[in-house]
């Protein structure tokens, strides 16, 4: 039951997502079978000791990386934090261990011409699902929006007039992404087709054929697809597209607090992984051009 309600005040009082709320419960439940296997002691009366244990064990035997395990740690964090205010423990024993350190990872993205091709190019099939996929191959490099945010966004949230969107990010956050007049064009032609399917949720922007709201397994396998038609990097997702639309505006001298606010994070310090990948793009530039770069 402790674990049962950390969960429920993750999702109605912290307003987590479900996808948070399902990772917190898997890592919870990870700690909770390696504690039956490796000790008597159930969730609340762990101390440092299984703690570091667990993360021991995660690194070497499981082989999970660093950043895998700071979640992970973080989660144990945050449910004995949780406990604590409720005065069922007296201590929170996870904040007693250091995390280990994560490498600076430049973010993956596809080159501005490969993305230009695809969308200026002869790819789609002129019908619905063409119409339809090319519009979100679209949003997702004009705009960075995630997954999550595009499969959810509703027709009524589109003001067509000032080309803005309203869209809610992670934790409920509302936030207005702006479109091109060109992007606009590819939205009118996806309305109309959308309004020949013989039922339709209009509810919702992006639908199926059938006319259901799409679902992200759908989303990933087009973009695997269409992606694919252009580059050989096995990275063709959602994140890749945002990662390209966040570097090319950094690249181009956008301020940051600007590329902050377009990606909807909540803190400076995710945006600025995109400083340090402009940074490697101005180093490698240098070194290529400068006659005394050698």
């Amino acid at each position: 039951m402790t674990l049962d309600s950390f969960l429920s005040f993750l999702k109605h009082e912290k307003r987590y997502s479900i996808h948070t709320v399902d990772a917190y419960a898997r890592d919870l439940r990870q700690f909770i079978s390696y504690l039956t296997k490796n000790s008597d002691l159930e969730l609340l009366q762990a101390t440092h000791h299984e703690i570091r244990g667990w993360m021991v064990s995660l690194m070497g035997d499981q082989k999970c990386g660093a950043r895998s395990v700071n979640r992970k740690l973080s989660a144990l964090k945050s449910f004995y934090k949780y406990q604590r205010k409720r005065g069922l423990i007296t201590e929170n024993p996870a904040t007693r261990l250091i995390a280990p350190k994560v490498g600076k990872k430049v973010p993956r993205t596809i080159q501005v011409p490969q993305m230009e091709s695809l969308l200026d190019g002869e790819f789609f099939p002129n019908d619905f699902e063409g119409a339809r996929d090319q519009l979100i191959i679209a949003l997702f490099y004009e705009t960075g929006i995630r997954l999550q945010e595009l499969i959810t966004i509703k027709t009524s949230s589109i003001d067509r007039e000032s080309r803005i969107i309203r869209i809610t990010g992670k934790g409920s956050k509302q936030r207005q992404i702006l479109y091109s007049e060109k992007l606009e064009i590819l939205l009118f032609s996806y309305l109309k087709q959308k309004k020949d399917l013989p039922e339709s949720d209009n509810l919702i922007l992006f639908v199926t054929s059938k006319g259901k709201a799409i679902y992200p397994r759908l989303v990933q396998r087009m973009l695997d697809k269409y992606l694919g038609m252009v580059t050989s990097s096995q990275d063709r997702n959602p994140h890749v597209l945002r990662h390209t639309f966040a570097t090319s505006l950094m690249d181009r001298g956008a301020d940051i607090n600007a590329i902050k606010h377009l990606l909807g994070h909540s803190s400076l310090g995710s945006t600025q992984v995109y400083t340090h990948s402009s940074i490697e793009k101005l180093r490698e530039t240098y070194f290529r051009t400068h006659p005394k770069s050698k």
